[in-house]
């Protein structure tokens, strides 16, 4: 009995509660330990939407991942590509709505590498390039992002809800990593460690 109040009980709370469509003006990606020297180029591929309560505090699925809807306007400079042949392997498109969706079929990965295709035929939104171990794109709508670095081939795709961090988990040789290579004889200048070489 005390069970089906509990339930009894949620859902009269979740029924009273006023749910809208809410879009942030403006959000930001920030990039944390960002590889020094090298450029980050940004994407963006769909509007996104989130679903809120009367407070404007996202709603979040059974995951804990707040509730998106993504859109796409025949203006979008990745429209023609993606729908303008009316078949696209990886999204399902609403031409009434505008709404974009994933097809269940498609694999996270092979969404990614199909999306890194389209941008880099394409003039990125914003380019910044990293003069420290953070970098910050600001002043963005809120949307579905994709962000590449020049030279190597680590791609994010991140949703700003509307202010989000991503860590470049893909360091290079050369940037700003306080490391050195200790050996019997103390520090060594070489830029290569051998197993078993202590690093710190």
């Amino acid at each position: 009995m005390k069970k089906l109040l509990s339930i009894m009980l949620v859902l009269t709370m979740l029924l009273s509660i006023s749910i809208t469509a809410f879009a942030a003006e403006t959000g930001s990606i920030t990039i944390t330990n960002a590889t020094y020297g090298q450029t980050y180029n940004l994407y963006k591929f769909f509007d996104a939407t989130y679903a809120a309560d009367s407070q404007g505090k996202p709603l979040l699925d059974s995951d804990g991942n707040p509730i998106v809807s993504y859109t796409i306007d025949t203006s979008n400079k990745f429209f023609d590509a993606m729908f303008g042949s009316g078949q696209n392997d990886y999204f399902d498109y609403d031409a009434n709505t505008g709404a974009v969706t994933k097809k269940g079929s498609a694999s996270d990965k092979d969404v990614i590498a199909y999306l890194d295709g389209l941008a880099a035929a394409a003039t990125p939104d914003e380019s910044i390039l990293a003069e420290s171990d953070t970098v910050v794109f600001n002043d963005l709508a809120t949307g579905y992002y994709l962000i590449d670095r020049d030279v190597t081939s680590t791609v994010t795709i991140t949703t700003n809800m509307p202010d989000v961090s991503i860590i470049d988990k893909n360091q290079i040789p050369g940037s700003n990593f306080d490391k050195v290579i200790l050996s019997d004889d103390g520090e060594t200048d070489s830029d290569f460690a051998n197993i078993g070489d202590e690093i710190a």
